[in-house]
Parts: C-alpha cells; structure tokens; sequence
C-alpha cells in the first residue's frame, strides 16, 4: 500500500468522511531551498472532491523517531488546538506517526523572516506562543543543553568526523547551561521551535503555530529565546522584544 493509500485508510476513521470521494495530494507543491518545511514530514492536503472540503495531515517521516515521539507531539498539537493556539485535531494515529487537523487554507499564509521586521508581528507570536504555555501541560522533555550535550557524546562515541574545536564549542555552551541551571522558573508547557515555518498568519491578524513535535515542558527562557533567535538577527532587537512584550507575557523579571 502506497502512502496516499495509507492515509486514505486513516482518513475514513474520521467521523463524516468514511464515504466521501476524497483525493489526496501534497501541500507543498514545490519547495526552494533553503526551508525547514516539510523536513520531520510528509504534508498532505486530502479533499473531498464533491464539496471542496478538506483536512491538513501530516505524516512523521520514520527518521525522526530518535528525536521525536508522535505520542507526545500529537497530545501538544491536541491541546494547542483547543485553546486556539493551533489548528484543531481530527484524528490523530501515533503508531501509523499521522496527525490529521483542520486544514488552514483561504486567507491564510506561512509566516517568513521577512514578517520579523513587523515588531507587532513578533510581539503576536511571542503571545500566542505565551498563551500556549499557560494552557498546555504536557510531559516533561529534556532541556537545549541535556540535548546538545548528549549528541555529542553520540558524535564522539560513533567516531563521526566533526569539525576541530567542536569539543570547545559544547564546553563554552555548558557555560550557559550553568547559569540556566542557577534560574527559579517553573517550567511550562513550551513549543520549542522558533522556525518561522512553524507560524501561520491569517489576514485577519490572528496567528496559529503548527508542528509541535519539539513540545513539553521546560523554562519559558527556552521558548522565548528558540523564538527571538530566529526572529531576531541581532541582540539589541531580540532584548528589545524581550522587554516589549516577551517579559510580561510569561511574568518574568525585565
């Protein structure tokens, strides 16, 4: 069975659409590099070819097991649609690694970098990005630094060629993980991928984030800092944005 086959077979567990001519076929058409999308997944839009209705659904590529788990990305992408933070769930199938949700589609668009020189652009997503932390709570996940530490005691282990001052590299980040440790906040419910592909934008204003495959819970400094560093390409607009409106959307100290 090929993979639109696959889906198919998923998508008639969904209520209303056991039955419908249904056609099925990529969301994204063609793609320039350099992009982030579609890297973690296959996207789909499936529609109804009698009515026009149609539903978004993703497929995990099988690669992404070592860092992601369907079961807690797809409970995060649950709960972000239902505050309204995401696009809501249909149906979700972690074993099969889909998630099918409603499809945002007219009126609609992908953010960019270049939304990132809007500073009420960022200050919206920095709040949706805020209200999901106070609504969500997920399980919790290990922080930036347990990560980058552990690929690269893999790296080092597996012998795999990396570039010369790769060790000094990790050990000047542990640095930070030092000062990070010494912090008081209580960990909340965090996206945990700044990439602007992550954000939809409708022309009405409103904004949702999709692909919560890096969700759990961890300090609210990881979720701001993911978000401004790629917002941001210089310090004096990531620390202008913290003080604007990151500080006070997750009450913490300017």
């Amino acid at each position: 069975m090929d993979q639109t086959s696959d889906i198919l077979a998923l998508l008639r567990r969904l209520p209303g659409w056991e039955d419908r001519p249904v056609e099925i076929e990529p969301a994204i058409a063609v793609l320039a590099s350099p992009s982030w999308r579609g890297v973690d997944g296959a996207p789909f839009i499936a529609r109804d070819t009698e009515t026009g209705d149609s539903v978004f659904v993703k497929r995990l590529h099988e690669d992404t097991s070592f860092y992601i788990d369907p079961v807690q990305a797809f409970a995060a992408a649950k709960q972000a649609g239902d505050v309204g933070v995401g696009p809501r769930v249909l149906l979700s199938d972690p074993a099969a690694r889909v998630l099918i949700t409603e499809h945002l589609g007219k009126g609609w668009r992908v953010a960019g970098l270049e939304h990132a020189a809007d500073p009420d652009f960022v200050d919206r997503v920095l709040e949706t990005r805020a209200r999901f932390s106070q609504a969500a709570s997920l399980a919790p996940r290990a922080d930036a630094f347990a990560e980058i530490e552990s690929l690269h005691t893999r790296l080092v282990s597996e012998g795999a060629a990396t570039p010369p001052d790769m060790g000094w590299l990790c050990d000047t980040l542990m640095l930070a993980a030092e000062r990070a440790t010494g912090t008081d906040e209580a960990p909340v419910a965090i996206h945990g991928d700044g990439n602007m592909s992550n954000v939809l934008f409708h022309s009405s204003g409103e904004i949702r984030l999709v692909d919560f495959d890096r969700a759990g819970m961890a300090s609210p400094c990881e979720e701001i800092g993911t978000a401004l560093v790629e917002m941001c390409a210089f310090e004096a607009g990531a620390r202008a944005a913290f003080l604007r409106c990151a500080a006070k959307a997750w009450n913490l100290p300017a």
